[in-house]
Protein backbone atom coordinates (compact mmCIF):
# COMPACT_ATOMS: atom_id res chain seq x y z
CA UNK A 1 0.00 0.00 0.00
CA UNK A 2 0.96 3.36 -0.95
CA UNK A 3 2.74 5.60 2.43
CA UNK A 4 0.57 8.55 2.73
CA UNK A 5 2.84 10.13 5.02
CA UNK A 6 4.17 12.63 2.12
CA UNK A 7 0.46 13.83 0.82
CA UNK A 8 0.41 16.73 -0.48
CA UNK A 9 -3.90 17.28 -1.08
CA UNK A 10 -5.52 19.09 -3.71
CA UNK A 11 -8.34 21.83 -2.67
CA UNK A 12 -11.33 20.10 -2.84
CA UNK A 13 -12.40 23.21 -5.32
CA UNK A 14 -15.74 24.03 -7.25
CA UNK A 15 -14.83 25.58 -10.26
CA UNK A 16 -17.28 28.69 -10.79
CA UNK A 17 -18.22 29.33 -14.44
CA UNK A 18 -19.58 32.37 -15.28
CA UNK A 19 -22.46 31.41 -17.95
CA UNK A 20 -25.26 33.71 -19.42
CA UNK A 21 -24.52 36.44 -16.43
CA UNK A 22 -24.59 33.80 -13.47
CA UNK A 23 -21.92 34.67 -11.46
CA UNK A 24 -21.61 31.70 -9.47
CA UNK A 25 -21.35 28.37 -9.04
CA UNK A 26 -24.50 26.06 -8.82
CA UNK A 27 -26.49 25.38 -5.12
CA UNK A 28 -29.75 25.71 -3.77
CA UNK A 29 -30.47 25.54 -0.08
CA UNK A 30 -31.91 21.96 1.01
CA UNK A 31 -35.16 21.78 2.56
CA UNK A 32 -33.50 21.48 5.92
CA UNK A 33 -31.87 24.37 5.22
CA UNK A 34 -34.82 26.91 3.72
CA UNK A 35 -36.26 26.22 6.72
CA UNK A 36 -32.90 27.82 8.66
CA UNK A 37 -31.33 30.54 6.87
CA UNK A 38 -28.31 31.32 9.64
CA UNK A 39 -29.62 34.25 11.45
CA UNK A 40 -29.63 33.63 15.01
CA UNK A 41 -26.75 32.72 17.61
CA UNK A 42 -27.93 29.09 18.03
CA UNK A 43 -27.57 28.48 14.23
CA UNK A 44 -24.19 30.29 13.79
CA UNK A 45 -23.32 27.37 16.34
CA UNK A 46 -20.57 24.74 15.09
CA UNK A 47 -22.30 21.83 14.95
CA UNK A 48 -20.04 20.23 17.42
CA UNK A 49 -21.00 22.10 19.66
CA UNK A 50 -24.75 22.09 19.53
CA UNK A 51 -26.71 20.11 21.58
CA UNK A 52 -28.78 17.06 20.80
CA UNK A 53 -31.66 19.42 20.64
CA UNK A 54 -30.68 21.74 18.45
CA UNK A 55 -29.40 19.21 16.12
CA UNK A 56 -32.43 17.82 15.99
CA UNK A 57 -34.10 21.57 15.27
CA UNK A 58 -32.13 22.59 12.78
CA UNK A 59 -31.29 19.27 10.94
CA UNK A 60 -34.50 17.35 11.72
CA UNK A 61 -34.97 14.83 8.65
CA UNK A 62 -30.77 14.04 9.40
CA UNK A 63 -31.00 12.61 13.19
CA UNK A 64 -34.52 11.29 12.97
CA UNK A 65 -33.72 8.11 13.65
CA UNK A 66 -30.48 8.90 15.61
CA UNK A 67 -30.26 7.39 19.45
CA UNK A 68 -27.57 10.22 20.62
CA UNK A 69 -24.66 9.09 22.99
CA UNK A 70 -22.98 12.02 25.33
CA UNK A 71 -20.16 9.26 25.97
CA UNK A 72 -16.81 10.21 24.05
CA UNK A 73 -15.33 6.96 25.18
CA UNK A 74 -15.72 5.91 21.19
CA UNK A 75 -14.72 8.09 19.57
CA UNK A 76 -10.77 7.74 19.17
CA UNK A 77 -11.19 4.45 18.28
CA UNK A 78 -13.71 5.43 15.40
CA UNK A 79 -11.68 8.23 14.06
CA UNK A 80 -8.66 5.59 13.72
CA UNK A 81 -10.40 2.93 12.13
CA UNK A 82 -12.37 5.18 10.08
CA UNK A 83 -8.47 7.13 8.59
CA UNK A 84 -7.48 3.58 8.29
CA UNK A 85 -9.99 2.85 5.63
CA UNK A 86 -9.47 6.48 4.12
CA UNK A 87 -5.91 5.69 3.88
CA UNK A 88 -6.46 2.47 1.90
CA UNK A 89 -9.13 3.86 -0.18
CA UNK A 90 -6.35 6.63 -1.48
CA UNK A 91 -3.53 4.14 -1.70
CA UNK A 92 -5.52 1.73 -3.47
CA UNK A 93 -7.58 3.11 -5.72
CA UNK A 94 -7.22 2.96 -9.90
CA UNK A 95 -8.38 5.28 -12.36
CA UNK A 96 -12.19 4.42 -12.69
CA UNK A 97 -14.89 5.87 -14.89
CA UNK A 98 -18.75 5.82 -14.38
CA UNK A 99 -22.16 7.25 -15.83
CA UNK A 100 -23.20 10.26 -14.34
CA UNK A 101 -26.55 11.63 -14.39
CA UNK A 102 -26.73 15.05 -13.42
CA UNK A 103 -30.09 17.11 -13.21
CA UNK A 104 -29.18 20.85 -12.70
CA UNK A 105 -31.58 23.88 -11.09
CA UNK A 106 -31.70 27.55 -10.77
CA UNK A 107 -34.29 28.03 -7.83
CA UNK A 108 -36.19 31.21 -6.78
CA UNK A 109 -36.05 32.09 -3.72
CA UNK A 110 -38.84 30.35 -1.88
CA UNK A 111 -37.09 27.16 -3.23
CA UNK A 112 -39.06 26.22 -5.89
CA UNK A 113 -37.86 25.78 -9.06
CA UNK A 114 -37.09 28.62 -11.82
CA UNK A 115 -35.46 26.62 -14.53
CA UNK A 116 -33.54 22.86 -15.30
CA UNK A 117 -31.63 20.96 -17.29
CA UNK A 118 -30.81 17.22 -17.62
CA UNK A 119 -27.07 16.02 -18.61
CA UNK A 120 -25.65 12.66 -19.07
CA UNK A 121 -21.60 12.17 -18.66
CA UNK A 122 -18.87 9.81 -17.74
CA UNK A 123 -17.30 10.46 -15.09
CA UNK A 124 -13.84 9.58 -14.84
CA UNK A 125 -11.42 9.86 -11.46
CA UNK A 126 -7.46 9.47 -12.40
CA UNK A 127 -4.58 9.14 -11.42
CA UNK A 128 -1.42 11.25 -12.26
CA UNK A 129 1.25 9.03 -11.67
CA UNK A 130 2.88 10.43 -8.67
CA UNK A 131 4.43 8.30 -6.26
CA UNK A 132 5.20 10.91 -3.17
CA UNK A 133 1.99 12.58 -3.07
CA UNK A 134 -1.95 12.12 -4.00
CA UNK A 135 -2.28 13.57 -7.55
CA UNK A 136 -5.80 12.98 -8.69
CA UNK A 137 -8.05 14.29 -11.34
CA UNK A 138 -11.51 14.31 -11.80
CA UNK A 139 -12.57 15.10 -15.67
CA UNK A 140 -15.84 14.45 -17.73
CA UNK A 141 -16.32 13.21 -20.93
CA UNK A 142 -19.31 12.63 -23.40
CA UNK A 143 -20.87 9.53 -24.93
CA UNK A 144 -18.29 9.11 -27.65
CA UNK A 145 -15.42 10.04 -25.00
CA UNK A 146 -14.73 13.34 -26.12
CA UNK A 147 -13.71 16.35 -23.51
CA UNK A 148 -16.81 17.90 -22.36
CA UNK A 149 -16.98 21.77 -22.26
CA UNK A 150 -18.29 23.41 -18.81
CA UNK A 151 -19.09 26.96 -20.31
CA UNK A 152 -21.72 25.82 -22.79
CA UNK A 153 -24.49 25.36 -20.22
CA UNK A 154 -27.13 27.74 -20.87
CA UNK A 155 -27.14 29.15 -17.50
CA UNK A 156 -26.39 26.32 -15.37
CA UNK A 157 -23.34 25.12 -13.12
CA UNK A 158 -21.97 21.88 -13.15
CA UNK A 159 -20.42 20.73 -9.82
CA UNK A 160 -17.68 18.37 -8.96
CA UNK A 161 -14.80 17.04 -7.28
CA UNK A 162 -16.88 14.66 -5.31
CA UNK A 163 -14.85 11.52 -4.80
CA UNK A 164 -12.04 12.62 -2.91
CA UNK A 165 -14.52 14.48 -0.22
CA UNK A 166 -13.36 11.48 2.41
CA UNK A 167 -10.28 13.26 2.66
CA UNK A 168 -10.84 14.81 6.27
CA UNK A 169 -10.81 11.53 7.67
CA UNK A 170 -7.12 10.75 6.48
CA UNK A 171 -5.25 10.89 9.40
CA UNK A 172 -2.86 13.70 8.09
CA UNK A 173 -5.85 15.90 7.70
CA UNK A 174 -7.62 14.66 11.30
CA UNK A 175 -5.99 17.61 13.46
CA UNK A 176 -7.37 20.01 11.26
CA UNK A 177 -10.19 19.47 12.53
CA UNK A 178 -12.39 19.05 15.98
CA UNK A 179 -14.90 16.05 16.10
CA UNK A 180 -17.10 14.80 18.74
CA UNK A 181 -19.61 11.03 18.36
CA UNK A 182 -23.26 11.80 18.23
CA UNK A 183 -24.72 8.48 18.58
CA UNK A 184 -25.68 5.82 16.22
CA UNK A 185 -28.80 6.02 13.33
CA UNK A 186 -31.30 3.27 12.76
CA UNK A 187 -29.34 1.40 10.08
CA UNK A 188 -26.54 1.19 13.92
CA UNK A 189 -24.01 3.65 11.80
CA UNK A 190 -22.12 5.95 13.97
CA UNK A 191 -22.20 9.73 13.50
CA UNK A 192 -19.48 11.97 13.74
CA UNK A 193 -20.29 15.64 13.83
CA UNK A 194 -16.89 17.67 12.63
CA UNK A 195 -15.79 21.20 12.23
CA UNK A 196 -12.22 22.46 10.83
CA UNK A 197 -10.44 24.35 13.10
CA UNK A 198 -9.49 28.20 11.82
CA UNK A 199 -5.90 28.36 13.50
CA UNK A 200 -4.72 25.30 11.53
CA UNK A 201 -5.66 26.76 8.29
CA UNK A 202 -5.83 23.29 6.70
CA UNK A 203 -8.38 24.83 4.12
CA UNK A 204 -9.13 21.92 1.71
CA UNK A 205 -12.56 23.18 -0.29
CA UNK A 206 -12.47 26.59 -2.05
CA UNK A 207 -13.73 27.68 -5.71
CA UNK A 208 -12.35 29.49 -8.30
CA UNK A 209 -13.72 32.69 -9.74
CA UNK A 210 -12.96 31.92 -13.61
CA UNK A 211 -13.75 35.62 -14.54
CA UNK A 212 -10.80 37.04 -12.59
CA UNK A 213 -9.08 33.43 -12.05
CA UNK A 214 -9.03 33.90 -8.22
CA UNK A 215 -8.72 31.17 -5.57
CA UNK A 216 -11.08 31.49 -1.96
CA UNK A 217 -10.71 28.99 0.33
CA UNK A 218 -12.92 28.31 3.05
CA UNK A 219 -13.66 26.11 6.38
CA UNK A 220 -16.39 23.66 6.45
CA UNK A 221 -17.74 21.35 9.11
CA UNK A 222 -20.23 18.55 8.55
CA UNK A 223 -21.32 14.94 9.24
CA UNK A 224 -20.13 11.46 8.70
CA UNK A 225 -22.07 8.71 9.30
CA UNK A 226 -19.32 5.02 9.50
CA UNK A 227 -20.49 1.32 8.61
CA UNK A 228 -21.02 -0.58 11.98
CA UNK A 229 -18.58 -2.81 10.98
CA UNK A 230 -16.01 -1.98 8.18
CA UNK A 231 -16.00 1.67 9.44
CA UNK A 232 -16.67 2.29 5.76
CA UNK A 233 -17.95 5.80 4.81
CA UNK A 234 -21.65 5.56 4.19
CA UNK A 235 -23.07 9.16 4.48
CA UNK A 236 -21.40 12.34 4.55
CA UNK A 237 -22.47 16.19 4.66
CA UNK A 238 -20.57 19.42 4.70
CA UNK A 239 -21.74 22.82 4.17
CA UNK A 240 -19.47 25.83 4.71
CA UNK A 241 -19.01 27.95 8.18
CA UNK A 242 -19.26 30.77 6.19
CA UNK A 243 -19.57 32.80 4.06
CA UNK A 244 -16.57 33.37 1.47
CA UNK A 245 -15.99 36.31 -1.15
CA UNK A 246 -19.38 36.59 -2.90
CA UNK A 247 -20.39 32.76 -2.47
CA UNK A 248 -22.88 33.02 0.59
CA UNK A 249 -23.81 29.18 0.94
CA UNK A 250 -22.30 26.04 -0.01
CA UNK A 251 -23.73 22.39 1.49
CA UNK A 252 -22.75 18.49 -0.27
CA UNK A 253 -24.59 15.66 0.40
CA UNK A 254 -23.35 12.29 -1.09
CA UNK A 255 -24.66 8.81 -0.22
CA UNK A 256 -21.71 6.01 -1.14
CA UNK A 257 -22.25 3.00 -2.62
CA UNK A 258 -20.12 -0.26 -2.39
CA UNK A 259 -18.38 -1.59 -5.52
CA UNK A 260 -16.93 -4.05 -6.48
CA UNK A 261 -14.64 -4.24 -9.70
CA UNK A 262 -13.88 -7.62 -11.50
CA UNK A 263 -10.45 -9.11 -10.45
CA UNK A 264 -10.11 -6.81 -7.20
CA UNK A 265 -9.81 -8.39 -4.05
CA UNK A 266 -11.39 -5.37 -2.11
CA UNK A 267 -14.52 -3.10 -2.62
CA UNK A 268 -14.08 0.39 -2.91
CA UNK A 269 -16.66 3.05 -1.15
CA UNK A 270 -17.47 5.60 -4.37
CA UNK A 271 -20.07 7.82 -4.58
CA UNK A 272 -23.62 7.01 -5.56
CA UNK A 273 -26.00 10.01 -5.59
CA UNK A 274 -24.90 13.71 -4.56
CA UNK A 275 -27.09 16.58 -3.60
CA UNK A 276 -25.10 20.02 -4.09
CA UNK A 277 -26.76 23.43 -2.72
CA UNK A 278 -25.71 27.11 -3.43
CA UNK A 279 -25.91 30.67 -3.17
CA UNK A 280 -24.01 33.32 -4.21
CA UNK A 281 -25.22 37.13 -5.33
CA UNK A 282 -28.39 35.78 -4.17
CA UNK A 283 -28.50 33.23 -7.28
CA UNK A 284 -29.74 29.89 -5.66
CA UNK A 285 -29.04 26.42 -7.90
CA UNK A 286 -29.08 22.78 -7.09
CA UNK A 287 -27.35 19.98 -8.59
CA UNK A 288 -28.22 16.22 -8.30
CA UNK A 289 -25.60 13.73 -9.54
CA UNK A 290 -26.20 9.79 -9.69
CA UNK A 291 -23.49 7.49 -10.52
CA UNK A 292 -23.46 3.96 -11.86
CA UNK A 293 -21.73 1.55 -14.12
CA UNK A 294 -18.25 2.14 -12.32
CA UNK A 295 -15.41 0.22 -14.04
CA UNK A 296 -11.77 0.32 -14.14
CA UNK A 297 -9.83 1.36 -17.24
CA UNK A 298 -6.54 1.93 -18.59
CA UNK A 299 -5.28 5.24 -20.13
CA UNK A 300 -3.13 4.16 -22.80
CA UNK A 301 -0.94 6.58 -25.36
CA UNK A 302 -4.09 8.47 -26.84
CA UNK A 303 -5.85 8.45 -23.80
CA UNK A 304 -8.69 5.63 -25.06
CA UNK A 305 -11.29 4.76 -22.73
CA UNK A 306 -13.12 1.60 -22.44
CA UNK A 307 -16.37 3.25 -21.00
CA UNK A 308 -19.48 1.60 -19.32
CA UNK A 309 -22.91 1.54 -21.96
CA UNK A 310 -24.82 4.53 -22.01
CA UNK A 311 -28.89 3.22 -21.04
CA UNK A 312 -31.93 4.66 -19.82
CA UNK A 313 -32.35 2.11 -17.13
CA UNK A 314 -32.27 3.66 -13.23
CA UNK A 315 -29.25 2.06 -11.56
CA UNK A 316 -30.89 0.20 -8.35
CA UNK A 317 -30.07 1.11 -5.29
CA UNK A 318 -26.93 -1.44 -3.70
CA UNK A 319 -27.47 -2.96 -0.63
CA UNK A 320 -25.61 -1.30 2.31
Amino acid sequence: MKNPSGIKSPPILIALLFICCLLLPGIAISQDLLQVQPSTSAQRKLVVDMSADELTQYYPSKFSDLIFDSNQDELASLLKNAGMRVQDFFGDLSNTSSKEQVFLQVLNSDGKPQSSSRKEFYYLIISKGSKSELDWEEDRVDKKGHAVSLNKNKGFIITSRFAFLCIYLHPQHQPGSRFRYLGRAGNRAYVIAFAQKPEVADYLAGYRDDLSNTLTHYRIQGFVWLHPDSYQIMRMETSMVAPAGFLQYHATEIDYQEVQFEGVSHSFWLPDKVIVNMKARGVLCRNQHRYSEYKLFDIQSDYKITLPKMSNSTPSKPAR
